[in-house]
């Protein structure tokens, strides 16, 4: 029994690390994105002044480089808890 619990947790462990690390992905994802659409955002709602008040009041979270990274792993161990 005590192996079939230490089985069970160290299963749980993977997927909790795998569920952090598929976060830090997205976020660093997401950062990458605004940045790069931000001008684009700028130039197709030009005429929504509503929408421009909205994007420019969010331009510093939208591109804080404070925004978790992806850690820096082995591929097997990347693999392992599933991720990209």
């Amino acid at each position: 029994m005590s192996v079939v619990l230490v089985l069970l947790a160290a299963g749980w462990q993977l997927r909790t690390i795998g569920t952090v690390e598929y976060a830090r992905l997205t976020a660093f994802k997401d950062r990458r994105e605004w940045i790069t659409n931000l001008q684009r955002r700028r130039v197709e709602f030009a005429k929504r002044a509503s929408y421009l008040r909205i994007l420019d009041a969010m331009t510093d979270q939208g591109t804080n480089p404070s925004v978790p990274r992806p850690t820096a792993m082995p591929e097997w161990a990347g693999a392992v808890i599933g991720g990209d």
